[in-house]
């Protein structure tokens, strides 16, 4: 038989749902939306990062996989154009926005993710 523990921690929490923050015990506001602006960009510079390592291997590639490796390579940097494109709708959209541009974004991202993955893999 397993048994579950719970913790509860108490502490002054406030949510303000107009400016979506959270306050805890007065000292710290964490802005919801700017942190996954934070997130998704941490992720696109990743991905950009990937890319160029993924360029760099095109030169190092036999001539008949250079054609390969730059079709690939050039449709992966549409699609992370795409996504930055989303990312600064995001940052320009308002309040009340943001959240309705959020599934629109990681469909996005979940894309590119699976995209750079596969191309990491064909290029090893």
């Amino acid at each position: 038989m397993s048994s579950v523990s719970h913790a509860v921690i108490l502490c002054d929490l406030t949510f303000d749902t107009r400016t979506r923050n959270c306050t805890i015990e007065g000292r710290r506001t964490i802005n919801t939306r700017q942190a996954y602006e934070q997130k998704l960009q941490a992720q696109l510079d990743e991905w950009k990062a990937q890319i160029a390592l993924l360029n760099a291997e095109l030169n190092k590639a036999e001539a008949n996989a250079q054609i390969e490796y730059k079709k690939t390579i050039e449709a992966l940097e549409q699609q992370r154009d795409a996504a930055e494109a989303k990312l600064d709708e995001l940052q320009r959209s308002g309040e009340d926005a943001w959240l309705d541009l959020k599934v629109g974004i990681e469909a996005a991202w979940e894309r590119l993710d699976n995209a750079v993955k596969s191309a990491a893999s064909r290029f090893k």
